[in-house]
């Protein structure tokens, strides 16, 4: 098919875009079985979009946006064009007003779906996208002279920036959203806070804006890259919405709740606690905000249930004062890491009781509620009731003697309190009996089928990470169960039902919504303007994926049953583990950095965010390692981000006076560069759109990495020692370009790194009033001259230093780091060791050792001290060896335990041996056909 099939040139662009898209469409046949030509555009598009990604997603959810362009938008367009050709000022006002109506419906189903209408699992723009965004094209003026079509705007521009976009407007030579929405924007008025930026966008908007009237009507020519007019595009930066606590929600704007984890109250927060729920939420609502979203950022610490009683026995004091005591812990913790809470609350609090006996009532009044006997433990000494944690005894799985009645630490395996043997209380140690006692339970089958429906179209339209889409669906696929919501307990909210005001609510129950109690403690009774605003609020709950299925199932089945109009979870994003170095983070075996020790390290919090962020385990598991931490600070902090941003300031602040000079017109290598930062713009924004914080952190260093290239590529310190005035004039204008890469490093980087985008912000001298609410610019959509010729900026100064490899050796010793075994030397072997761990020790040990020597100066005492490991890892592989060769052809008696007497063997090392042995004996199990035999020598006993 030949394109200018159709003499309407937006019909046309509809169908080159899809070319330009998928190029085998132009070859496709139209074997439909028809002779005749098809209906409409969109049933073409619709054919040949069929033909050659072979299926549709969504089809329905398209189809209905096909139906709505077609016999909706298309008609009120092609009416208010008519009027404006007639000069109707009546008709040309109702057809106006039917525009409007449409881009509303427009502007909230884009405020719900995010960055596109309907999403593809191939990341390309979906067939409604591609044909609504063309129709729009006539009345894009509408769009840009109203702040409330903010969503249609940057999502109009994100599709108009891609490469098929952007060729099929210049094929048909129809001018861009970008410069209908400049033209729109020279008019209002924009400033900047400052010393000296007031007067200096004030004076040079007047001038922009004359060189963009100087255009004439025809506006920008089409098919001309963002890079071309850059020069005037000063006149679209634009400051964030001011926000006044409490923050509500409010109509015609993208009105985002926000809610991470609740840590519990019985330890100090250790950093995979922190990226796995409270650093990303950051992340996600400083964007937000820099976005001009009307969100808000909700979390808090989780007080009640076993854990804080646990923790308060220990300690020997109450449980109020347990949870007084680690909320201030947590809340200096996230102070020093920068995280920007709306509210920061706590669950033990009146509007806890009074919401969750609320819900509760609801739940019960609407039948959802069963009773049931459960079997529990009890010690009639304390005269109470052993929840999971009071109880302790020997692991069912591999006889550890101190097993905890939820999970054994030997062997890891989850544990049924009930089947410990020779079980005792954990407060008396007294022997507790086996009793019934009645509770009540959350009928969870009775509403599986409308939360499964109601979760489907919510992963089909939000952001679900995998790992929650994946937990998610394995409990559904597996059947809801009732699930038990009391506890006999002291400490948590009270249950208000008779007979079991005795009991308290279970902390999964309860937990959640403390979300809901924390946001009534922020704005008062006008909470439920977020709880109870589906329509109006979207939400997303960051956590780390043991915590999904109380989120995505058990909590949202308890706000639908209650039928009080509750929304529920849009987007939840979950991540895997962080772990620390070749194991977990273990407070009790001083394993790992937590909160107070990134505090006491002497390195900077945006240091700590920044590699938290770059390791964030999206995916899969990662792994916090010193050695790492210290490589990727260096290279791409100092090197990097910190090298480019110093060069072009200092660069400025000495070779001009401090001035930002002149730019005049653009040479190639500047557009060429322009477009190259808008590109990695666009892909910043589509990533944070879709939680992607980990990738979109690549784009900020992307943006760095093309001005150090640029810098070195255009040599201004060469030009500027020229006498030429054309040499030292180019020399200014390439600095003037890189001081406004510095501003968009900087407004790019605020969510990740808040401290350093402040500073260099006080170093550009600009924002000096702007806190993390407040005073800072939207981000732009793409690349624009935010400062301007005559901007006077403050004296430059490295933001990071050189993170020194014998400092990092020192603080991975200091905490645990590289310890094969808790609570021995990080490199001492331990019995048992393979061959293989022991010349990997080796060899690391040695890295170790030369590194330290190399340091400068050189800490001569612990040089000593690694050398001495080194020699005692060598001998122990000389062993070892030696051992592998002379037992090559023996068999251990009983089974494989090995000859080493058992009481020359720790606790661990028996409880690894029995662990190992286990798993096994397991797998020959499971073998078809069983060698019997072999299974026998293995368990030591008689085939």
């Amino acid at each position: 098919m030949k394109n200018g099939f159709f003499k309407c040139p937006l019909e046309s662009l509809k169908l080159d875009i899809l070319y330009e898209l998928f190029p085998e469409s132009r070859s496709v046949a139209l074997d439909i079985g028809i002779p005749v030509g098809l209906f409409s555009t969109n049933a073409l598009c619709l054919y040949l979009y069929r033909k050659v990604v072979n299926s549709l997603e969504s089809e329905s959810n398209v189809v209905k946006w096909l139906l709505w362009e077609h016999e909706t938008l298309m008609p009120c367009v092609s009416h208010f064009v008519t009027a404006q050709k007639l000069s109707n000022v009546g008709l040309l006002e109702s057809t106006k007003r039917n525009v409007e109506d449409c881009l509303q419906f427009l502007q909230s189903s884009l405020d719900r779906q995010r960055a596109c209408l309907v999403s593809t699992s191939t990341g390309e723009p979906s067939l409604p996208d591609i044909l609504i965004w063309t129709s729009l094209l006539p009345v894009s003026h509408l769009i840009g002279s109203n702040p409330s079509f903010g969503s249609i705007k940057t999502w109009s521009i994100q599709l108009g920036g891609k490469h098929a976009f952007l060729q099929a407007q210049t094929h048909f030579k129809i001018k861009t959203y970008e410069a209908s929405f400049i033209k729109q924007s020279e008019r209002q008025s924009v400033h900047m806070s400052g010393s000296h930026s007031n007067e200096v966008i004030s004076s040079s908007k007047e001038s922009n804006a004359q060189k963009v009237q100087s255009k004439g009507n025809s506006g920008i020519k089409a098919g001309v890259t963002m890079a071309s007019n850059w020069v005037d595009s000063n006149v679209l930066h634009q400051m964030r919405p001011n926000r006044v606590a409490p923050v509500l929600p409010e109509d015609g704007k993208k009105n985002v709740l926000i809610t991470s984890a609740l840590p519990y109250v019985n330890n100090i927060p250790h950093l995979g606690n922190i990226i796995g729920c409270v650093l990303s939420a950051d992340v996600y609502s400083r964007y937000c905000r820099s976005m001009g979203y009307n969100s808000v950022y909700i979390c808090g610490t989780d007080e009640y249930g076993t854990a804080t009683e646990t923790k308060a026995l220990e300690e020997k004091v109450s449980p109020k004062e347990i949870c007084d005591k680690y909320f201030a812990i947590h809340r200096d913790v996230y102070s020093w890491f920068n995280i920007s809470f709306d509210y920061f609350g706590r669950t033990t609090t009146p509007y806890q009781t009074q919401i969750s006996q609320d819900i509760f009532w609801k739940l019960d009044q609407n039948g959802y509620l069963v009773e049931q006997a459960m079997e529990q433990l009890k010690c009639d000494a304390c005269d109470r009731f052993l929840a999971d944690r009071f109880v302790e005894g020997e692991c069912p799985h591999c006889g550890y003697a101190d097993a905890r009645g939820d999970q054994c630490d030997a062997c890891a395996k989850l544990v049924d309190a009930n089947k410990l043997k020779n079980p005792r209380c954990k407060i008396c140690s007294a022997k507790p009996r086996l009793t019934s006692s009645n509770h009540l339970f959350l009928n969870l089958p009775l509403l599986e089928g409308e939360l499964s429906k109601e979760l489907a179209s919510r992963m089909d339209n939000g952001v679900w990470t995998d790992c929650a889409s994946n937990i998610t669906n394995a409990w559904l696929r597996d059947g809801l169960k009732a699930r038990c919501i009391t506890r006999d307990l002291k400490w948590g909210t009270p249950v208000p039902k008779e007979p079991f005001t005795d009991k308290v609510f279970y902390v999964w129950f309860d937990a959640p919504i403390g979300y809901i109690s924390i946001t009534a403690n922020y704005c008062g009774d006008k909470w439920p303007q977020w709880w109870k605003n589906p329509e109006q609020v979207e939400m997303f709950n960051f956590m780390a994926k043991d915590n999904v299925p109380f989120h995505s199932v058990i909590f949202p089945s308890t706000l639908i049953g209650t039928r009080d109009g509750y929304g529920i979870v849009n987007n939840l994003v979950a991540v895997e583990y962080l772990n620390y170095e070749d194991g977990k983070f273990s407070k009790s075996r001083n394993v790992g950095v937590f909160g107070n020790n990134a505090q006491d390290s002497g390195i900077p919090a945006d240091v700590f965010r920044f590699y938290l962020l770059f390791v964030r385990p999206e995916s899969q598991d990662s792994t916090f390692s010193w050695i790492d931490f210290a490589t990727k600070s260096n290279s791409e902090l100092l090197n990097n981000l910190g090298n480019f941003i110093n060069r072009a300031l200092s660069f400025c602040f000495n070779s001009f006076a401090a001035l930002v000079q002149k730019v005049d017109a653009l040479d190639a290598v500047d557009e060429e560069l322009i477009d190259n930062v808008n590109k990695e713009l666009t892909s910043f924004i589509e990533c944070m759109e879709k939680v992607k914080i980990r990738d979109a952190l690549t784009k900020i260093l992307n943006v760095s990495r093309f001005g150090n290239g640029y810098i070195q590529s255009t040599q201004p310190w060469v030009l500027n020692k020229s006498q030429d005035p054309k040499m030292k004039a180019r020399a200014g204008a390439i600095n003037a370009i890189c001081v406004n890469i510095v501003h968009l490093c900087a407004q790019m980087l605020e969510p990740f790194m808040p401290q350093t985008a402040f500073e260099v912000f006080k170093q550009l001298n600009l924002y000096s009033s702007a806190d993390d609410q407040n005073g800072l610019p939207k981000l732009p959509t793409s690349f624009i001259r935010a400062i301007t010729e005559g901007h006077k900026i403050n004296k430059p100064s490295p933001l990071f230093k050189k993170l020194e490899e014998v400092e990092i050796l020192k603080l991975k010793e200091m905490y645990g780091g590289g310890a094969m075994d808790a609570g021995k030397d990080p490199n001492v072997a331990s019995v048992g060791q393979t061959v293989e761990a022991l010349k990997e020790a080796v060899t690391n040990q040695g890295n170790k050792v030369r590194l330290l020597k190399a340091a400068k100066p050189q800490d001569k005492q612990l040089v000593a001290k690694e050398v001495e490991v080194l020699k005692k890892l060598k001998s122990d592989l000389e062993t070892a060896e030696k051992a592998k060769t002379d037992k090559k052809d023996a068999r251990p008696p009983s089974g494989g335990i090995p000859v080493t007497p058992l009481d020359a063997l720790s606790t661990d090392q028996l409880q690894q041996m029995v662990q190992e042995q286990g798993d096994k004996v397991r797998t020959l199990k499971g073998q078809k056909p069983q060698n019997k035999e072999e299974i026998a020598k293995e368990t030591g006993s008689n085939p």
